[in-house]
């Protein structure tokens, strides 16, 4: 997705070190940032019952203006959605 100007983040509710070994074992590409209490979550509308947190996808475009979400989606259907949206095959 770098070939196409965009950067990918994961957002979680674990705290940085725990976010941090959960990359290295996963071998993820990308930065994982920690939100312990939830605030950017719930702005972006990523949360349900309990505190507990939605997986979504969102494509945020230059400037920050959001082009595309994907609220409650699973693992794979938010990388492939997200890949759709930017004109990557997958």
């Amino acid at each position: 997705m770098s070939s196409k100007d965009y950067l990918i983040y994961g957002i979680s509710t674990d705290a940085p070190k725990a976010n941090k070994n959960f990359k290295e074992k996963q071998g993820l590409q990308y930065h994982l940032l920690s939100d312990q209490k939830s605030e950017l979550l719930k702005a972006l509308g990523a949360t349900k019952e309990g505190n507990k947190t939605l997986r979504s996808t969102w494509v945020i475009g230059k400037g920050g203006v959001i082009e595309e979400v994907h609220l409650g989606s699973s693992p794979g259907d938010s990388v492939s959605k997200a890949l759709k949206k930017l004109g990557i095959d997958a």
